[in-house]
């Protein structure tokens, strides 16, 4: 039984996304490095509006809105959501981007599509979550053309964490196996893509929404969603531990971690 499915006591990975999914507008980008991070993944895609784009757990949809707004690309959002799924639909239909991103439900490793049909494939924050990292590679490596990209930003950890650390993210429902910069690129590697940019920032935090949002927008979504949050703490005790175990994996992350950006070509050989 994995983080996916249910388990007594515990928090899953679905009930977690679930609730993070009804703050989309206050969290747009949750992921380190933030609104940069997203902007300097998508620019080593080399988007244009030709690109057919697969955004894998695009959540509520921010990363793929974008991709549409800025590039005009056509792109596709899959999440196991279902809550970022109708968030991400409202973001696209507030934008006016109806006609260029479409989102549904879907399994990262048994991906919905044909053979060959996207140009580029990203993950943004979503390796870390899948327990079967193997086969959503595989998954990315069909779906992408020969020639196409498969590109990451993913956080990542030194290799030298302590073993009360580890069993910490072994908590955590969003972490299934860690990464660390040399797994993140033997993952590109053994699907037989060549790794053609590889980016490590290190030191990094997660934006507030105030950094990506402004002051303005932050506030309006405190005065709209604070009071979920703190019911949420004070009726769920599972939440209110794996709020403690964030703020503990934050703090290591800023010295002994940060994110990676990653892309990968797929080959002839890599059919």
């Amino acid at each position: 039984m994995n983080k996916f499915e249910s388990k007594i006591g515990e928090l899953t990975c679905k009930e977690w996304f679930d609730f993070m999914g009804q703050f989309a507008e206050g969290l747009p980008y949750i992921h380190l490095g933030g609104y940069k991070a997203t902007s300097d993944l998508l620019e080593i895609c080399h988007l244009d509006n030709q690109s057919r784009v697969l955004d894998v757990g695009s959540g509520t949809g921010a990363t793929a809105c974008m991709i549409a707004e800025k590039y005009g690309s056509p792109v596709v959002g899959i999440d196991f959501s279902e809550m970022m799924i109708v968030k991400a639909e409202e973001r696209a239909r507030r934008l006016g981007l109806g006609c260029n991103v479409r989102f549904q439900v879907a399994d990262a490793t048994e991906l919905p599509f044909d053979e060959g049909e996207f140009d580029v494939v990203i993950f943004e924050s979503v390796l870390t979550a899948i327990e079967d990292k193997t086969s959503a590679m595989k998954e990315a490596c069909r779906a992408v053309k020969t020639g196409g990209l498969i590109a990451a930003n993913e956080t990542i950890f030194n290799s030298s964490l302590t073993p009360e650390f580890l069993d910490l993210l072994d908590e955590y429902p969003s972490i299934n196996g860690h990464l660390t910069k040399e797994s993140l690129r033997a993952l590109f590697e053994e699907a037989n893509l060549e790794v053609v940019k590889m980016d490590i920032i290190l030191g990094s935090d997660v934006p507030s929404s105030k950094d990506d949002l402004g002051l303005r927008k932050t506030l309006s979504f405190a005065f709209r969603s604070l009071g979920k949050i703190i019911r949420k703490m004070i009726t769920d005790a599972r939440y209110r531990k794996i709020q403690k175990i964030d703020g503990k994996i934050n703090t290591e992350l800023k010295k002994n971690g940060g994110y990676a950006l990653i892309a990968g070509r797929k080959t002839v050989e890599s059919v």
